[in-house]
This record gives C-alpha cells, sequence and structure tokens, in this order.
C-alpha cells in the first residue's frame, strides 16, 4: 500500500477519493505472461496463478525463459476468453470460490478486493469484484531487466491504492461499494488497474 507492506483489518487507509477504509480479502489471478527482449523477440507462458494475498508472499516459476536482457513483461490480471468459462479451471476450493455466476454470464471472478470504509462515522462494507472478459486488466510494464544463468527472480509488487486512482478516483460513496453487478464501476476499476503493478 504506496510502499508500505499491507496491514489486513485495519482502518488506515486512504485512497484518492478520501475514503478511509480497511482490506480483509485480496484474491486475483494473473497470467498470460509475455517476456519482450531487446532485441524485439517475445516469449509467452499460457500459465495462470491463483493467489490469496492473506496466506503468504505467493511464489511461483516460469519454465525456460532464455538468458538475455529484456524491455518489458505483459500479463493480465484475471483470465483471457478461453480460460473464462465456468468449471474451465481445475476442480479447486479457490477456483470454486472464485467462480462467477452462471446468471451473470458465468466465467471466474478475476479478482475480490474487500474490506470495510468509513461511511459517516460508521464502518460499512465493500466489495470490488471484477470479471467479465470486458473487465480483464492487461498489464503492460516497461522496465529493463537481465535474465542471467540459472534462477532469475523478479519481484512483482501491487499497490492496491492504485486501484482507486489513475484515471479514475474510485469513490465508494459515489461510485458504488459492491462492483459485482455495475459494469461502470467495473470499467473504472480495471482502467485503474492497468499501473497496480511495478517490477521492483
Amino acid at each position: 500500500m504506496d510502499g508500505s507492506k499491507l496491514e489486513f483489518n485495519s482502518i488506515k487507509y486512504v485512497n484518492a477519493a478520501v475514503n478511509n477504509y480497511s482490506v480483509s480479502k485480496l484474491h486475483f489471478y494473473i497470467s498470460a505472461f509475455e517476456f519482450e527482449n531487446t532485441d524485439g523477440s517475445k516469449f509467452t507462458f499460457d500459465s495462470i496463478f491463483y493467489v490469496d494475498a492473506a496466506i503468504q508472499t505467493p511464489s511461483f516459476a516460469l519454465e525456460g525463459l532464455p538468458v538475455g536482457n529484456y524491455k518489458s513483461l505483459r500479463f493480465l490480471i484475471g483470465l483471457d476468453s478461453l480460460h473464462n468459462i465456468s468449471h474451465a479451471l481445475p476442480n479447486t476450493i479457490d477456483n470454486e470460490n472464485m467462480s462467477w455466476p452462471d446468471m451473470m454470464g458465468g466465467g471466474y471472478h478475476f479478482m475480490k478486493l474487500e474490506g470495510n470504509f468509513m461511511d459517516g462515522g460508521n464502518p460499512t462494507g465493500y466489495a470490488m469484484h471484477l470479471g467479465k472478459n470486458v473487465h480483464v486488466v492487461q498489464v503492460n510494464i516497461q522496465k529493463d531487466f537481465k535474465v542471467s544463468g540459472g534462477t532469475a527472480a523478479l519481484n512483482l509488487e501491487m499497490n492496491i491504492n492504485e486501484w482507486f486512482s489513475n484515471p479514475h478516483n474510485y469513490d465508494f460513496n459515489i461510485d458504488g461499494n459492491y462492483s459485482m453487478s455495475d459494469s461502470v464501476a467495473m470499467s473504472k476499476l480495471a482502467l485503474n488497474g492497468k499501473d497496480v503493478f511495478n517490477i521492483q
């Protein structure tokens, strides 16, 4: 959260719309990684990773990326349309808990960000849920990095406050504190999500 490690369940954070809020849950998928070398060659991976930020700092491996100098990393927060189909992912508890109701189009949640915010002095729940193909978030990080022999590690850092700013200052009191059935709210979150990640 703006450079500091996230503390769950504490209404200590302030977003661009000056909502005081906490985070109690952060679940999401990242997938469709593409690395671009400085010579223009691209290397893609179709791996899908599920993250529950409350459990531990997640780590995962992508096998076979060639040694070289790279200039960008692209990936999705969510799933592409080929995988965003009900029951397309393995039948695990995590994937089932991320399913998007069939009556609302089916597929999966791309993200669940939940907690409380102060509404007129009272803590009130919010649930920022993203789903549906039109709201998948395409992340494009332009940064030079090098992959040498052996194991190379990249640290991806999500700034949660960025979900609520740039280009839209998202205000729970105006834009809504539940996004799942609100396509306008989800569109704002998806646009804001393009720069929530950086390589540290």
